[in-house]
């Protein structure tokens, strides 16, 4: 009798223990889903930064440009008017 009982509290604490780590394996692989989401999300956000950035740069770049382009026509009128004059 003894040893019927303890097979069956065995087998009960082994049926648990394994739901036990059934569950643990789940919320492990979501949990690692959801930082794997996260590191995406991460990597989109810095890529649009980085693309901003450029954005930026290249706006800056073009009004310099033209600012400049408009100082040489003024220094062509510039010495037009004083060669004119």
């Amino acid at each position: 009798m003894g040893f019927s009982d303890e097979k069956g509290s065995f087998a009960g604490v082994a049926e648990i223990t394994g739901g036990v780590w059934e569950v643990l394996s789940v919320l492990a692989a979501r949990l690692l889903g959801v930082v794997g989401e996260k590191a995406e999300v991460g990597a989109e956000a810095e890529a649009l930064d980085a693309d901003l950035k450029r954005s930026a740069v290249a706006a800056q770049e073009m009004f310099e440009k033209r600012l400049q382009a408009e100082g040489a026509v003024d220094v062509l009128v510039d010495l037009f008017d004083f060669v004119v004059s």
